[in-house]
């Protein structure tokens, strides 16, 4: 299993790699003096032996690198600690992540590496976290304590079955109780992350793009994350219980899957991928690919 997903991560790497390629194709003293040291390797030796060679040496150093570090791990922290709407808690709700960062303190949550959510863009712009919105209202609209948001979604003319969170402002999403459970409603990015530090949560938080449509959002969610990063709590857990840290993310970074970081932030290897990327590693913000981990989404960004 593990050479297999080796071999992804490394195709991965090389996409990335290729497609961040042209973003370097500007002058520079130091493209010349590669250029030419290449040139008179290639007199000597071949240019098809150097470029094998150079591709053996860079598939080399990014599988040692990759091995480095967990490709991906099981872990109970998934939607903020709750699977679901039929349990104990909601998933990606508040409450979720109380009982879990309470089940964590009395050590009855093995298996818990990091805490994971998702988030999502509203039509008006605000940042809430939900794994996607037709399992939510399919399993919250049924229920008598959302007979009026239900009503209103009808009269505003949202299929349940088909909404995206785009669709619906913060004020129609938070109206719905979800699960039908009266005061749980759908959390907003900086609800969350201020429950982690109310809580004393003592495990990395990984937050999950799932979808980001405008600049402002995406300015909004840097500062967020990054500012979660920063914060005195997490400066604090690191001179308190730094083995409670997830290697590869730190105490706080976003994860996507690499689709959905293009559709973000722009397709990688672009242009607009490399501003976004500078602009998450000017404020200290890594960025990782779900599945593997090691890979960054951010290389090649310069």
């Amino acid at each position: 299993m593990l050479p297999l997903r080796l071999t992804g991560a490394l195709v991965m790497s090389a996409l990335l790699t290729i497609r961040a390629a042209r973003l370097y194709l500007r002058p520079s003293l130091a493209a010349a003096v590669w250029t030419a040291l290449l040139a008179l390797a290639a007199g000597r030796w071949g240019l098809g032996r150097i470029a094998a060679a150079s591709v053996a040496a860079w598939a080399f150093a990014t599988a040692r690198e990759l091995l480095r570090q967990p490709l991906a791990v099981p872990n109970v922290g998934h939607r903020a600690g709750a699977h679901g709407f039929a349990g104990r808690h909601c998933e990606n709700t508040l409450e979720a992540l109380a009982d879990l960062v309470e089940r964590d303190r009395a050590g009855l949550a093995p298996g818990l590496a990091y805490v994971e959510f998702d988030v999502h863009e509203t039509a008006d712009g605000e940042l809430v976290v939900l794994h996607d919105l037709p399992s939510l209202l399919a399993a919250s609209l049924g229920a008598p304590a959302n007979a009026a948001a239900a009503e209103a979604l009808h009269a505003a003319g949202i299929d349940a079955r088909t909404a995206c969170a785009h669709d619906l402002s913060l004020a129609q999403l938070q109206a719905v109780k979800v699960g039908g459970r009266e005061g749980v409603c759908v959390p907003t990015l900086e609800q969350l992350l201020g429950c982690c530090e109310q809580e004393g949560l003592e495990r990395t938080v990984a937050v999950e793009i799932k979808s980001l449509r405008t600049g402002a959002a995406r300015e909004r969610f840097i500062a967020l994350v990054s500012g979660y990063r920063a914060s005195a709590h997490c400066a604090a857990l690191e001179r308190r219980c730094p083995q409670r840290q997830y290697a590869p993310f730190g105490w706080a970074a976003a994860i996507a899957f690499p689709g959905a970081w293009g559709r973000a932030f722009g397709p990688l290897g672009s242009r607009e991928w490399r501003r976004w990327a500078l602009r998450c590693r000017d404020s200290g913000l890594p960025a990782r690919s779900c599945v593997l981990h090691s890979l960054d989404l951010l290389q090649g960004a310069g």
